[in-house]
């Protein structure tokens, strides 16, 4: 039980890494196409 715990809490580490990097990759995207237009 205790490792389960510990996957799902790396996992959502891990996920929420992931989303962050997206978001900011997102906001680059936009400032481009912004700049460009």
């Amino acid at each position: 039980m205790l490792t389960r715990g510990l996957i799902l809490i790396k996992i959502i580490k891990i996920f929420k890494l992931f989303k962050r990097r997206i978001e900011i990759l997102d906001a680059e995207a936009e400032l481009k196409f912004i700049l460009e237009n």
